[in-house]
């Protein structure tokens, strides 16, 4: 028994098809599931990459809040320093 093409596969003019028309059709349903893949990969690098914006801004915020103390607690230090050896020199 000879395979029949169901419903949407048309044959070629010349007698062929069949088979080949099945494989396009399932080839272009392939093609169009690795195109609706790639939008999503698309869409999911995009959210990526402005969750990486928003990390790297808090990051900053964070880096700039260590310096301003650290700066303040070494002018604390530097302060105290100041008046202990101010206050050795002075005996």
């Amino acid at each position: 028994m000879r395979w029949k093409p169901r419903g949407g596969a048309k044959k070629r003019p010349d007698g062929s098809g069949g088979l080949r028309d099945v494989a396009g059709h399932h080839r272009l349903h392939l093609l169009d599931h690795h195109f609706t893949s790639s939008r999503g990969a698309w869409n999911l690098a995009g959210a990526i990459q402005t969750s990486a914006i928003k990390i790297n801004g808090e990051c900053a915020g964070l880096e700039s809040g260590i310096r301003r103390l650290l700066d303040e607690a070494l002018a604390a230090l530097a302060g105290r320093l100041s008046r202990a050896y101010s206050a050795t020199r002075a005996r």
